[in-house]
């Protein structure tokens, strides 16, 4: 006979929140070398609208998350189209010019939460060795 769970359902909702995010960070941790140094972490569409989530994310990678407010695939669309039709030279000009006109929230990364995940992080690597090894 098996018991039932006892783990209440916010704490299962956030372990699974804070499973995507851990591994998102791994991915973020892998393109590092290819892209360069990421300062920001943006993050757009329907689930960037749950604060906490944002927070997460923040605390797992140690950096700022920026959720756009607006929908980001019609920035999206209009940065690709303007770059093509020549009006800026570079896509990251014409984010600059559309950023000053969108709406963020913007999550730090809080310290005591930093500590926690990174101390998780370095426990999971280690059974994850174990279990791989």
């Amino acid at each position: 006979m098996t018991s039932p769970c006892t783990t209440p359902g916010g704490d299962f909702a956030r372990a699974i929140l804070e499973g995507i995010a851990h591994e998102l960070h791994h991915q973020i941790q892998g393109i590092t070398p290819l892209v360069g140094e990421i300062t920001d972490i943006y993050t757009a569409g329907g689930i960037s609208q749950f604060d906490t989530f944002n927070q997460i994310q923040a605390d797992i990678y140690n950096r700022p998350v920026v959720a756009l407010e607006d929908n980001a695939t019609a920035a999206g669309v209009w940065i690709s189209t303007v770059v093509t039709l020549q009006h800026y030279r570079s896509y990251s000009q014409a984010h600059q010019q559309i950023a000053r006109h969108q709406h963020t929230r913007r999550f730090l990364p809080q310290t005591d939460n930093v500590a926690l995940y990174q101390a998780q992080t370095v426990k999971s690597r280690i059974v994850q060795e174990h279990i791989y090894s």
